[in-house]
């Protein structure tokens, strides 16, 4: 079954390079109006132009999704000036690889702040918009890690594990309003 998201309006975060680069290069091919967003603008440029190359019209917003505030202003960019959102692709995400016994304070924070809390963001920021339109998209970028125990990756999966469980709360939360929520388990990149 094919979906048609020509005209749809759809945000991709950690846009820059990796899942993100490849997602948003795959959605541009449908030809939806994709917003990219990153920490690195001059990433998130080079994407755009690939992106524009294959006929998707394209708006960039740099963003940090462990800000609040840059988080509402990327979803605030996105429906002034398209209108709609109807797909989010929470994709941004970091791994550090460190045995428990090993692993920076830091390290384990910001994990957690961008691949739980940063989704969190996102996804609330984007609700009140799909749950109006009785109608959108939430699509999770998990890993398999979180399903699979990794030696050396405790805190990454237990992120991975939360975004999960995060997930499938937020389907039965929003399903009434037509919203679905996806979440996907890639291995490694």
């Amino acid at each position: 079954m094919s979906v048609d998201i020509k005209d749809k309006v759809v945000i991709v975060t950690g846009a820059g390079r990796g899942i993100g680069k490849a997602i948003a290069l795959s959605f541009a091919k449908e030809q939806p109006r994709l917003v990219l967003a990153s920490r690195t603008n001059s990433e998130l440029e080079k994407v755009a132009h690939e992106v524009m190359a294959n006929g998707a019209e394209t708006l960039v917003v740099p963003t940090d999704v462990t800000e609040e505030d840059q988080v509402k202003n990327l979803v605030e960019t996105a429906h002034r000036i398209f209108g709609r959102i109807d797909i989010l692709v929470n994709n941004a995400g970091i791994g550090i690889d460190a045995k428990v016994a090993d692993m920076k304070t830091e390290d384990f924070e910001s994990m957690f702040d961008v691949n739980v809390k940063g989704v969190f963001f996102c996804t609330r920021a984007v609700l009140p918009y799909m749950i109006k339109q009785r109608d959108g998209v939430i699509v999770n970028i998990a890993s398999l890690a979180g399903r699979n125990a990794i030696s050396g990756g405790a805190a990454y999966c237990a992120t991975k594990w939360a975004l999960i469980g995060f997930a499938r709360s937020l389907m039965l939360e929003v399903r009434e309003y037509n919203i679905r929520v996806i979440t996907i388990c890639p291995g490694s990149v």
